[in-house]
């Protein structure tokens, strides 16, 4: 072989070598996936949420894996906030770093260091969901959830607190009874509640407080795990096929306005802006603004 050849089939080598290795740095392959990311269009890429009671305005960005898809981590002020680990053995962990939230608010104000949360799974649905004590590091009993078939029948929660009798239409939840339990002497306070739709579509599931397995006057999208753990795919029970439009108490003259949302969408046709707002507790008024791959 000739000098000239030699160096041509050398360069030829290199060549192949040098994309190969580029190729290579653009996608990091995990054990069992392949070279092929998915597209993240359409997945939720920020979110911030002003409570115009407080006048603060927290900022989440979404990190997902290219992989598969999945979200994985959740930065407020460009510190992760939440860590969302990979399912195993029908369990998903999430560890929450309150101080990261909270220093948006002042930068000198500490919180709760760490939240971990555990969510098990059955046949793709969430059966429980537990958190660990900071101090005696034992699981505790966040909620859990009874269903029948891929709707939800009943779920018991801590303080105690719990709903059954739940009312399924056209695709939505349209009735639960909810209790919220209140330390003696007051007892409790139980409501039946009734859930009015838009006729927009819940497309994608990214729009907050859309699943009202139990509902509490307030809303605080930060830390609401099964918010987190739906943008994967994860839900007590099917997602409502419409956005919730008002929530109505049945109380003894009729039922009452508790909760109602008002929706902006994008040209994409998928909701930009909202804003909620729960009557119950003082006029307390939040907005939303959802930013998207």
């Amino acid at each position: 072989m000739s000098q000239y050849l030699r160096i041509v089939v050398f360069i030829s080598f290199l060549c192949v070598f040098l994309l190969s290795c580029k190729k290579n740095s653009l996608t990091i392959q995990s054990p069992g996936a392949t070279n092929n990311p998915v597209s993240l269009t359409g997945k939720l890429k920020k979110l911030s949420w002003t409570n115009t009671s407080l006048g603060y305005t927290f900022s989440f960005d979404f990190k997902y894996d290219t992989l598969d898809g999945k979200l994985n981590s959740i930065l407020a002020n460009n510190r992760e906030f939440c860590h969302i680990y990979k399912e195993m053995n029908n369990s998903i962990r999430l560890i929450f770093d309150l101080n990261a939230m909270m220093s948006e608010v002042d930068s000198q104000y500490t919180f709760i260091s760490r939240a971990e949360y555990y969510a098990y799974l059955d046949h793709g649905y969430i059966d429980k969901i537990t958190s660990i004590d900071t101090v005696t590091h034992r699981e505790k009993m966040i909620a859990v959830y009874y269903r029948n078939g891929i709707l939800l029948d009943s779920m018991v929660g801590s303080f105690p607190s719990g709903a059954s009798n739940y009312i399924f239409n056209n695709d939505n939840l349209e009735q639960l009874y909810n209790f919220i339990g209140i330390a003696y002497p007051i007892g409790g306070i139980s409501s039946t509640l009734q859930f009015h739709y838009a006729s927009l579509l819940n497309t994608g599931t990214t729009t907050p407080l859309q699943h009202f397995e139990f509902y509490f006057p307030t809303s605080f999208v930060g830390t609401d795990v099964t918010y987190f753990l739906g943008l994967n795919g994860y839900y007590p029970y099917r997602p409502n096929k419409n956005l919730v439009d008002t929530i109505y108490s049945v109380e003894f003259s009729g039922p009452v306005a508790t909760m109602y949302n008002e929706y902006e969408l994008n040209n994409q046709m998928r909701v930009s802006k909202m804003t909620n707002k729960t009557i119950q507790t003082f006029g307390e008024e939040n907005a939303y603004e959802m930013e998207y791959y």
